[in-house]
């Protein structure tokens, strides 16, 4: 099976990185759906983390 994109104004030259294996991608394309890992798999124990100042900002927002 071969997948082959067509990108308006996209160089042929240009890199593109690669965010998911093959696999995923695949799926991503015959469900018309993404795949999302859980938070509490993540390698980085901050990614996906709100940052202090968006919290408190939640909070109070909440609390009025």
């Amino acid at each position: 099976m071969s997948i082959y994109l067509e990108i308006e104004g996209l160089d042929n030259d240009a890199i593109l990185w690669r965010y998911m294996d093959i696999a995923k991608f695949i799926s991503m394309l015959e469900q018309n759906s993404i795949w999302l890992a859980r938070a509490d798999t993540f390698g980085d124990k901050h990614e996906g983390r709100f940052p202090d100042e968006m919290r408190e900002y939640i909070d109070a927002a909440r609390d009025n």
